[in-house]
């Protein structure tokens, strides 16, 4: 599940709205959909779901844009640049993927910090499932 499988475009155009041409680095899930569409229609979104309206960011108010704490898959976790996925009992592969969009340099050795902080969120996450 590298990026090549988790990271893909998304296009959105609103003429008047949102400004043509304009791209945005903003990482978000299929879960931010709802909330976004909430937003968008004036009403609430369910209570106790995972997912962040992204209209600020759609709109180029990114100074608004609330961000997730950390992005959850079960195979992986993204907390802001870093990615983090288990490679074993207690062994992990983390990317940074501002410089390795590839995957390819593992930095799990280099950060131990990060892979402790990143590892935590797997706990986290799967105890709210």
């Amino acid at each position: 599940m590298n990026e090549g499988g988790i990271r893909v475009p998304m296009i959105a155009r609103w003429p008047g709205k949102i400004k043509a041409g304009r791209t945005s680095g903003h990482p978000s899930a299929f879960w931010d959909f709802l909330p976004t569409a909430c937003e968008l229609a004036g009403v609430e979104p369910p209570k106790d779901i995972d997912g962040i309206s992204y209209l600020p960011e759609l709109m180029g108010r990114s100074d608004e844009q609330k961000k997730h704490e950390y992005l959850y898959w079960r195979w992986a976790i993204r907390v802001g640049k870093w990615k983090l996925m288990p490679a074993g009992r207690n062994k992990y592969r983390l990317y940074d993927l501002e410089t390795d969009l590839a995957e390819k340099h593992d930095l799990s050795r280099k950060h131990p910090d990060v892979v402790e902080k990143c590892a935590k969120y797997f706990t986290i996450a799967r105890q709210k499932k």
